[in-house]
């Protein structure tokens, strides 16, 4: 019986080459955790020890949070060179690099902000910025907005709009209503909080940018965009996305009785998304909701 003769090179190499799972995408899972994950569960960690070990001590609350910045640059430092050795083309080509060089200065640059809830809120929205700047591509970003050349798609846009927003309305309704049976006061503290901009005419209009321009873009291409797509759009990705979203709201309050309350934009957001892949809708839904709710606290205040 004669065999085919087997070219023992040319068989190694094409195994070398396979992988048994897709490395960048392992890659994105892994820096998503590092950047978006891992500082809602240190600051859940911090919250817990200040409120629950170190209450009434100052000495002791002080120092933990010198350990808290050093803890956090200590595992920022280890994920660099991982990253760096792992995969350096990868990490330079995506300019991940930016991500790990802010966190290197911004206790620098945070040290100027004297309210630490104050200063931990905009250290996050500006690892939320750099890891929307550093990950996507302009091509990558730009061509959903590209759709909006076509006047199907900007009709199915403005559909998609309108259904989103009066979902939201009709989940918010509910998870207010469910929010009053246990929660002893009306007002979120993450609303508390956004109320101390509204003395300076500065301040206005740094919220109205935070909140209306910077949030909806930001936030829908990091929570609903990245997270769903890195996970290939399951179900798990969806679920994900909205959980973190609605943590990311009360993470520096930690005000538990009212994460309700930001559930049903990350719910909507979400499924609009995964079953569209359109993230124009998103946006939108996104920013008309702030514009409503800062108009608002500029009426009530």
């Amino acid at each position: 019986m004669n065999l085919e003769k087997i070219n023992i090179n040319q068989t190694f190499n094409q195994f070398k080459n396979i992988r048994p799972y897709d490395t960048e995408k392992t890659s994105l899972i892994v820096f998503a955790c590092v950047s978006i994950v891992f500082p809602i569960v240190l600051n859940f960690v911090f919250y817990i020890l200040s409120e629950f070990v170190f209450k009434g001590n100052t000495n002791l609350l002080q120092s933990f949070r010198l350990w808290y910045v050093l803890a956090n640059l200590l595992f920022q430092a280890i994920s660099f060179f991982v990253f760096a050795i792992r995969d350096f083309r990868w990490f330079v080509s995506n300019r991940i690099y930016c991500y790990f060089i802010y966190t290197l200065f911004s206790p620098l640059i945070l040290s100027f902000i004297s309210s630490f809830i104050a200063s931990t809120i905009i250290d996050f929205l500006l690892k939320i910025a750099i890891v929307f700047f550093t990950f996507f591509r302009h091509d990558y970003v730009l061509g959903f907005f590209k759709r909006l050349k076509n006047w199907k798609n900007i009709i199915i846009t403005i559909l998609l709009t309108a259904i989103g927003i009066a979902m939201f309305y009709l989940l918010s309704f509910i998870m207010i209503s469910l929010t009053k049976l246990f929660a002893t006061n009306d007002v979120s503290n993450n609303q508390e909080s956004l109320n101390k901009y509204l003395n300076t005419t500065y301040g206005i209009i740094l919220l109205f940018f935070l909140s209306c321009i910077f949030a909806p873009i930001i936030e829908e291409f990091v929570f609903r965009m990245f997270l769903i797509d890195i996970l290939n759009g399951k179900w798990f990705g969806y679920i994900l996305s909205f959980i973190l979203f609605a943590f990311l709201h009360i993470q520096n309050t930690f005000d538990w009785t009212h994460i309700l309350m930001y559930l049903p934009l990350g719910i909507v957001n979400g499924l609009i998304y995964k079953l569209t892949k359109n993230i124009v809708p998103c946006i939108s839904i996104h920013f008309i909701c702030n514009l409503v709710a800062f108009i608002s606290l500029i009426v009530t205040r």
